[in-house]
């Protein structure tokens, strides 16, 4: 990797995707030395598209083509370096927070589908008093998101490059303890206790669109409830969320109205969850012997087609990380599921 004047690029990375988005396959290479080189090595022979991701620079791709037992060498990346944008981070009280990462909204196309994402390999971390640089910007305007550990990300849309004083201000976290028991009073253990992201939105004010706030918070605000059915739940946006307890021995629970100040430590919340129905599936073979770990899940029944076969519809959505990593989920999960013991017997609770 090298800049305009051919001279080496340091700290730069380097992506190479083959196949379509979300089907492909990608390597990551780096960060660059000193002398900027980056090598792959072990890929399927086929066509590369090769992309930088770096602080200081706009991303430079180029595509190569790979033949079976070939060394490729001397490929070079030219990167340029592009505008900046200047500010400082700081929470909700404005002090400033040092170590958190800045980055802009990078659009790009991936086999043939445009996406937009924030990436870590191109973001900036502030210094002892909350400041930034924001390099590697083109166009007039750009998103620029910043992020820090307990507190809440923010992000500003339609920031002008070449701005100095962009102020963006990161509400703290809050935490949130309690116990979730059935309806006897009797502790629930082993249950998952989250924050339901899609109601945390409504906290921040100014987002157009608050999914750029909610992803790198969804799914990881959790936690297992204990023996006493007890949680702690750290990292919790403020504002108005919704918490929600699932267990493979009661119903979902969601205890809604929760108003969260920042750094608020909330004690003694109780969730109090339905057991719902249970079924007893027992598993025999053909000479009607119990069979001991076989899996057992109960779903609503599918509509009965003519010819006596049952219609199933299938559903996928995908979902792009932070980090690039692509996860696709199954649409069609069951109610409950449990695995047959010794006598091939097997227990699903928490049924509608």
């Amino acid at each position: 990797v090298r800049d305009g004047a051919g001279r080496p690029v340091a700290g730069a990375k380097v992506t190479a995707y083959q196949g379509a988005f979300a089907f492909g396959s990608q390597h990551v290479a780096g960060p660059t030395g000193s002398d900027g080189a980056f090598a792959f090595t072990r890929l399927r022979p086929g066509t590369y598209e090769l992309r930088t991701a770096s602080a200081a620079y706009l991303p430079a791709s180029q595509q190569v083509i790979v033949a079976a037992e070939q060394t490729l060498a001397d490929v070079v990346l030219t990167v340029q370096p592009g505008q900046a944008i200047s500010g400082q981070v700081v929470d909700d009280r404005g002090v400033p927070i040092a170590g958190a990462k800045v980055g802009k909204k990078r659009k790009e196309l991936r086999g043939g589908v445009e996406i937009e994402r924030f990436t870590q390999d191109e973001a900036v971390a502030t210094d002892a008093y909350g400041y930034f640089t924001l390099l590697g910007l083109e166009g007039a305007a750009a998103t620029v998101r910043a992020s820090a550990k307990g507190h809440a990300p923010a992000v500003q849309p339609e920031v002008k490059v070449g701005s100095s004083d962009l102020l963006l201000r990161l509400q703290r976290h809050a935490v949130v303890e309690g116990v979730l028991v059935a309806a006897d009073g009797s502790p629930l253990a082993g249950s998952r206790v989250s924050v339901d992201a899609l109601q945390a939105h409504e906290a921040v004010e100014g987002a157009e669109d608050h999914r750029e706030l909610l992803l790198p918070f969804a799914g990881r605000v959790q936690a297992t409830t204990a023996a006493d059915g007890s949680f702690r739940l750290e990292g919790v946006p403020s504002g108005k969320v919704v918490v929600v307890a699932e267990g493979k021995g009661h119903r979902p629970v969601r205890q809604g109205d929760l108003e969260l100040a920042p750094a608020q430590h909330l004690r003694g919340l109780r969730l109090v969850a339905d057991r719902g129905g249970v079924v007893r599936v027992r598993v025999v073979d053909a000479e009607g012997q119990p069979v001991a770990g076989a899996k057992v899940a109960v779903a609503k029944p599918g509509a009965a087609a003519s010819d006596g076969a049952m219609l199933v519809h299938a559903s996928r959505s995908v979902g792009v990380d932070d980090t690039g990593d692509v996860q696709v989920f199954d649409g069609n999960e069951p109610l409950g599921s449990g695995t047959t013991d010794a006598e091939g017997l097997a227990v699903v609770a928490g049924l509608p």
